[in-house]
């Protein structure tokens, strides 16, 4: 499926001419569908590290599924540690609209993004989470050598990382 698709079709044979069982089924993992004048938030999930930036695209769409341009879309997170954080972007050619935030405090933020259609009605896209964690990488380490030294007060400073 692609943005903008408005139907699926299936085809089934029954080679045989005797099969009596029939069964479709359709899973469509990690997917949100958009059915008319619509918008989509993504990435639907993300991880980065903190003070890092994080990027999501709404995408606005007609009741035919076509891009809308110039429509003004209102991002907001709603809990998590950067929850009231919120910013605005209007739509270009593609019906896209961009956020950009950084993450300084460990957790999940709920991000939405709505724009008011056509009817004057407020549309809300999906619900994206973004987690947010520390860099393991980057905290020091002191070794058995480094404590020692530290107990018998050698006056010496040593610090220890990891490789």
């Amino acid at each position: 499926m692609n943005n903008g698709d408005t139907s699926i079709d299936a085809f089934t044979q029954n080679p045989s001419d005797d099969d009596n069982i029939f069964f479709a089924g359709f899973f469509f993992g990690s997917t949100t569908a958009v059915s008319g004048e619509g918008i989509l938030l993504s990435p639907s999930t993300a991880t980065n590290l903190l003070g890092a930036e994080h990027a999501l695209t709404a995408t606005v769409q007609d009741n035919a599924g076509k891009p809308m341009e110039g429509v003004e879309v209102t991002f907001e997170i709603t809990s998590g540690p950067n929850v009231g954080l919120n910013g605005m972007d209007t739509t270009d050619k593609d019906g896209k609209a961009h956020f950009f935030y950084v993450g300084n405090d460990t957790g999940t933020d709920i991000i939405v993004a709505k724009f008011m259609n056509s009817k004057q009605e407020w549309v809300t896209s999906n619900e994206a989470e973004k987690n947010w964690k520390k860099d393991d990488n980057n905290i020091p380490e002191f070794t058995t050598l480094g404590a020692v030294i530290a107990v018998l007060g050698i006056g010496a400073y040593f610090v220890f990382r990891k490789k």
